[in-house]
C-alpha cells in the first residue's frame, strides 16, 4: 500500500524526517489556507444542491497540486529510486487530473451565456 511504500522512500538515503523538518510560516500559512477553503468547498453544498460538481473541482485542484509538489520535489531529490518515484506520481496524479477534467468536458454552467 502508499503508506508503507512512503516509508520505505523516507528509510533510503538521504533519509528523510518530518520531524526534524524546519518550520515554515508560509507553508503553515498555504496549509491552513487550502484546509479552510477545501472545507468550505465540501461544507457549503450542505446549504446548496451543488456538492458533486464542487466535489469534482476540489479533487482536480487537489491533484493539480500533488502533481506540481511531486515535480518541483524531484527536481531537488538526491536519491534517484525516490526522484523516479516522484517523477511517476506526478504523472500519474496528472493524470487522474486530466480524467477529472474529461469527464466534465460534456457539462455546462447554468447561467451563463455563450
Amino acid at each position: 500500500d502508499r503508506r508503507k511504500e512512503l516509508e520505505s522512500l523516507f528509510e533510503m538515503e538521504p533519509k528523510i524526517s518530518l520531524a526534524e523538518a524546519p518550520k515554515s510560516k508560509i507553508g503553515d500559512a498555504i496549509q491552513g489556507a487550502a484546509e479552510w477553503s477545501g472545507t468550505v468547498e465540501l461544507i457549503s453544498p450542505l446549504y446548496e444542491k451543488t456538492f458533486d460538481i464542487r466535489f469534482v473541482f476540489l479533487q482536480a485542484q487537489a491533484t493539480r497540486m500533488i502533481s506540481a509538489i511531486a515535480s518541483s520535489i524531484q527536481d531537488l531529490e538526491q536519491n534517484p529510486k525516490r526522484a523516479l518515484w516522484l517523477l511517476e506520481t506526478a504523472k500519474e496524479y496528472e493524470d487522474i487530473r486530466e480524467q477529472l477534467i474529461r469527464a466534465m468536458e460534456g457539462c455546462r454552467v447554468v447561467g451563463v451565456d455563450k
